[in-house]
């Protein structure tokens, strides 16, 4: 049965997403200098459809910059989309917060290969991740 939307997150709301170094590839051309692939929009358990991310509205709201959620995390990039683009491919909004991570949630949902170049080619990367091989 799948989780009800949380309506709560409007769909102009921005949605945050860690993205590991091993998700981009060098790409010259782009404005930061690297693209990322489709394994980055993947969910973690394809039986539940869940792929992490988090809400910039309560990281905000605690005073919080976006790249907090990188602690812990070295060498991982931030990607940011909205909650609407989310909906429009599909997808359902879950608050997941837990302990030390409040902002945590969930896109819920199916996340076919093409649903995941579309989320790779239509997320802005706000930190780009170190290219793996250390090249930057």
């Amino acid at each position: 049965m799948a989780p009800a939307d949380d309506t709560s997150v409007g769909d102009d709301e921005i949605l945050l997403r860690r993205i590991r170094p091993d998700w981009v590839e060098p790409a010259p051309g782009s404005p930061n200098g690297v693209a990322i692939k489709s394994i980055a929009f993947q969910n973690l358990d394809e039986g539940k459809q869940l792929m992490s991310s988090h809400l910039l509205t309560i990281l905000q709201n605690l005073g919080l910059l976006p790249e907090s959620v990188l602690n812990g995390h070295p060498g991982y990039g931030l990607v940011q989309y909205t909650a609407g683009y989310a909906r429009a491919a599909g997808q359902v909004i879950v608050r997941d917060p837990r302990p030390g991570d409040p902002a945590h949630m969930h896109v819920v949902g199916p996340k076919s290969k093409g649903w995941r170049r579309r989320f790779a080619t239509g997320c802005i990367v706000l930190v780009c991740p170190s290219l793996p091989g250390g090249v930057e």
